[in-house]
């Protein structure tokens, strides 16, 4: 239970500075010298987890998965913590794998962002900054045009299985 515990107060810590550290790297100034380099990839591939600049991987990266265990320190084993470091890797990947695994356990999260959460992201540049949780995307608002172009989705789906 501890370790289950942890790892949730990491996936917390972590969404929170990598959605607004993500948010930040979309401001024009930001973005044209150091996000551009990620979003060279239009359409989600692992590669593009890791494509990024220096300054990007480290707000991105270091800074939002590191946080959680530092904040415990001492109360955080060093097993919880490669757990969690575990645990972030495989969100990079599958975030950025183009596919939604429909046995993933991320999935079970409440506001999971799942592959095409994430696809949006990319194809569109534009909103769905968090790693885990839409949770922060639901309080700044950068999220509404995925749902726009979920209803417009599900609409044109409508419209075929009526021809």
């Amino acid at each position: 239970m501890t370790i289950f515990l942890t790892v949730i107060f990491c996936m917390l810590v972590d969404d929170i500075l990598f959605t607004l550290g993500h948010w930040l790297l979309h401001q024009k100034i930001l973005y044209k010298r150091v996000h551009k380099l990620h979003h060279t990839y239009v359409q989600t591939i692992c590669i593009a987890g890791s494509y990024t600049h220096p300054l990007e991987f480290f707000l991105g990266v270091v800074l939002p998965t590191s946080m959680g265990p530092k904040i415990l320190g001492q109360h955080c084993h060093i097993w919880t913590a490669f757990c969690w470091y575990f645990i972030r890797a495989l969100e990079g990947i599958e975030g950025h794998s183009g596919y939604e695994f429909s046995w993933s356990p991320l999935s079970l999260l409440p506001l999971a962002n799942l592959a095409e959460y994430h696809d949006f992201h990319h194809s569109n540049n534009t909103g769905n900054y968090s790693s885990f949780f839409a949770l922060w995307d639901i309080v700044l608002g950068s999220n509404l045009d995925f749902f726009k172009h979920l209803k417009e989705k599900k609409r044109i789906k409508e419209k075929l299985k009526l021809t």
